[in-house]
């Protein structure tokens, strides 16, 4: 997906785009669909890739009218599902493209190894740093034993001005990659 953001991009079809790994399909979908409602409100969704929990969730939270879905799987194009047709990825990516306005996806180009979120269990995914995290529940920056693999690990074009010091000069993979409540870098 990081590479689909920086195409996007730069091609000046898509801007704000986020990078989130789904390590609790159950809990993301909701959380995921919330978060989206607080930060761009209600807009045309296009997912990149079916995930089931992540479409269930934008489907209850925004409607099945205001998300469109693609997929590489023969078994899932053509079909409903959450009452959103499964388009063929290979086909109509571009239709996908034109019709969103906000893009979320995934690809075999995520790091695969344990993203160290903060506390996935109650829904912070804030990534852990020896530098400092954002902490939601006592509203301050905290510091970890270890460092996430995502910190500094997103798309080197991305603009990483409201990731506070020390940021690395390269956005960071995730929800909170490119805001102020990024990790700060080891």
């Amino acid at each position: 997906m990081s590479a689909m953001n920086a195409v996007l991009r730069s091609l000046g079809v898509a801007t704000g785009t986020i990078h989130c790994r789904d390590e609790d399909p159950t809990n993301c979908g909701p959380e995921i669909a919330g978060q989206l409602k607080a930060r761009f409100g209600s807009k045309r969704f296009g997912l990149v890739g079916l995930q089931p929990a992540i479409l269930k969730g934008l489907t209850k939270h925004f409607a099945p009218e205001f998300v469109r879905v693609v997929d590489l799987n023969p078994d899932n194009i053509g079909n409903l599902k959450f009452g959103v047709e499964v388009w063929d990825e290979q086909t109509d990516l571009q239709r996908l493209v034109e019709w969103s306005e906000v893009g979320l996806g995934q690809d075999a180009g995520n790091i695969d190894a344990d993203p160290l979120f903060a506390d996935p269990a109650n829904c912070d995914y804030h990534l852990m740093s020896l530098s400092g995290r954002w902490d939601p529940t006592s509203q301050s920056w905290v510091q970890n034993g270890v460092s996430s693999p995502c910190i500094d690990a997103g798309d080197p074009n991305s603009d990483i001005r409201l990731e506070p010091d020390p940021n690395g000069s390269v956005i960071n993979i995730g929800a909170y990659g490119g805001t102020a409540q990024a990790s700060k870098s080891p």
